[in-house]
């Protein structure tokens, strides 16, 4: 490992210009997806169609799971609550705000409480899931060979400027040296 590091680095403890070009072309391509959008790339790509195609989806899915509770409304108190309370103007609040959610029954209230958090869930996780699907999509048309590009031209300044910097070094602490056995 040693006679390895001695032939690829110097003796002299040079950095390898090469190791920190890839590393530096590494750090570009992560940060491709790292760096938040800007607004010239959202506004580029048709990102508030998308934001809001998405946002019809979850709007389905939240149909859907009321229209289930609807159905179940029958058979449990907790979906009758909720159903006969919700407003989607006012979102799940509307349903823990209500006279007939104040005056159930501990075990009741339970039920409607786990029907809220479901739908807080479904809703909050759908939108969480659309922003970030979206934000992959724009990011994913970023060009990586400018990323990738700047991250190994900046590893191999960096390891060009210490190098050079240590090598400076050297030669000051030399000429120190030299001067040190004059004046002695």
């Amino acid at each position: 490992m040693s006679d390895f590091v001695v032939q690829n680095c110097g003796a002299e403890n040079k950095v390898s210009i090469l190791g920190c070009a890839v590393t530096g072309g590494l750090a570009g391509f992560a940060l491709k997806y790292a760096a938040p959008l800007s607004e010239k790339e959202k506004a580029n790509f048709d990102y508030a169609g998308y934001n809001k195609k998405a946002n019809s989806e979850i709007e389905k899915e939240l149909a859907n799971f009321r229209k289930a509770i609807k159905e179940d409304a029958a058979t449990d108190a907790a979906s009758k609550i909720f159903a006969d309370t919700f407003s989607k103007e006012k979102g799940y609040r509307s349903v823990l705000d209500s006279d007939a959610f104040k005056a159930a029954k501990t075990d009741v209230q339970d039920g409607v409480k786990l029907l809220v958090n479901q739908y807080h869930t479904l809703k909050t996780n759908g939108a969480e899931n659309a922003k970030n699907l979206v934000n992959g999509l724009v990011k994913s048309f970023r060009s990586t060979n400018l990323f990738v590009g700047v991250g190994v031209l900046a590893g191999a300044a960096l390891a060009l400027a210490k190098n050079a910097l240590d090598e400076n070094g050297r030669k000051l602490e030399e000429r120190q040296r030299q001067l040190d056995i004059m004046n002695a």
